[in-house]
């Protein structure tokens, strides 16, 4: 179970959707048939995440909730704001952007209050994303999540973190009419991506710059 998880968390962090998927339903199974309730809320969050991914929201959004209840009734908190986050990404994807703000808002506090500055990073950008989408963009509010998540991430050494961070300030900055600033982070961000293999994120970036 343990080897599945590490191995699916890695494949979702690249966006290798088939892969990530095998690998956590392998292990999501072991835990249901063998009863190894401890690890179950990691495992079920990041399937839910991998799925959300995959356009699978129906089976996506189940699956994190109870994965994020059923983590919390435990009492067993380190690490339970990255699960809140996937959460509210989730929310994001299937168009609920209310549950989203209010589930990144309690994530990001979940964090702040264990101390857990990797995902206080990845909680940033995922506020970023939500003010550079409302209805009214609010730039401002989103460019500085996404700095203060790049200082953190470049002092981590959170180079996926980064470069998807740079791929929003390139959004931001072509949202802006900025053509020079959002050359320099796209392309940034799109050679690191194209280092990471994070092939989707990496044809974002591309598709940003072509597009300028």
């Amino acid at each position: 179970v343990v080897a599945c998880l590490g191995l699916g968390h890695l494949h979702l962090r690249r966006a290798d959707m088939s892969r990530a998927v095998a690998r956590l339903e392998r292990g999501f199974e072991q835990c249901r048939v063998w009863g190894i309730d401890v690890w179950f809320p990691l495992i079920a969050s990041a399937l839910g995440s991998a799925y959300a991914l995959a356009g699978r929201l129906v089976e996506a959004l189940p699956l994190l909730e109870q994965a994020v209840e059923q983590h919390a009734s435990m009492q067993r908190m380190g690490g339970h704001s990255l699960w809140v986050t996937w959460l509210a990404e989730g929310y994001l994807m299937a168009g609920r952007r209310e549950d989203a703000v209010r589930t990144a808002a309690r994530a990001l506090e979940l964090s702040v209050v264990h101390k857990e500055r990797g995902h206080e990073a990845w909680i940033l950008r995922l506020l970023a994303e939500l003010a550079a989408g409302d209805p009214v963009p609010d730039f401002d509010t989103a460019g500085g999540h996404l700095r203060r998540a790049i200082a953190r991430g470049e002092e981590l050494g959170m180079r996926p973190l980064v470069a998807r961070c740079r791929l929003g300030l390139g959004r931001i900055a072509r949202g802006r009419g900025d053509r020079g600033e959002a050359v320099v982070h796209l392309t940034e961000a799109a050679a690191v991506l194209r280092e990471l293999g994070m092939r989707l994120w990496r044809e974002e970036a591309e598709a940003e710059l072509a597009g300028l």
